[in-house]
């Protein structure tokens, strides 16, 4: 795992975690091996290899540690929205999944508790911005499904975060 996590080119990275994953399926080290895939995909802006090595991290539940399990909600929410134009992200089960993560996401943040070492102010700005992307992304996927009530619902409630965001105005519209 060290030599995977220690190299610098992604794809190469990529390969060794993949390899890694197959000699060792059963490692403590994949919370860590799948938090690093979903970043690599990420890096490489492979969004659909993004979202599927997050919900690998995810299926893991309770092994996961909670600041863990937030912090993957929200790269797939914004690897999700970033790739959302890709066939792959667009099928009635992958849309539920984004509806059905981002209320996940939702929840992670209600219970999310101020970390050391950030103010006041950043965490309520964060917290925020992590609001606006669950319920963005549950309009979304709403919206691509053809859900619309659920859509203007999370949309609304994105606008009532940040009134002047024009593409969610735009959805809402």
């Amino acid at each position: 795992y060290a030599g995977c996590a220690n190299e610098k080119v992604a794809q190469q990275r990529s390969r060794c975690l993949t390899d890694f994953v197959a000699k060792f399926p059963n490692s403590t080290l994949l919370p860590f091996v799948y938090r690093l895939e979903y970043l690599t995909y990420y890096e490489l802006r492979d969004y659909v290899n993004t979202v599927e090595h997050v919900d690998r991290l995810l299926a893991l539940g309770d092994k996961l540690e909670f600041n863990s399990r937030l912090e993957a909600l929200v790269a797939r929410a914004q690897a999700f929205y970033l790739g959302s134009g890709q066939r792959a992200l667009q099928s009635p089960e992958q849309l539920n999944r984004a509806r059905s993560t981002s209320a996940e996401g939702l929840k992670a943040v209600a219970e999310w508790k101020k970390p050391e070492g950030l103010t006041d102010e950043q965490y309520n700005q964060q917290k925020k911005g992590f609001t606006i992307l669950f319920h963005s992304i549950a309009g979304i996927a709403s919206l691509q499904l053809k859900d619309y009530r659920p859509a203007a619902e999370a949309l609304q409630a994105a606008l009532a975060l940040e009134p002047n965001d024009a593409l969610n105005n735009y959805r809402l519209g």
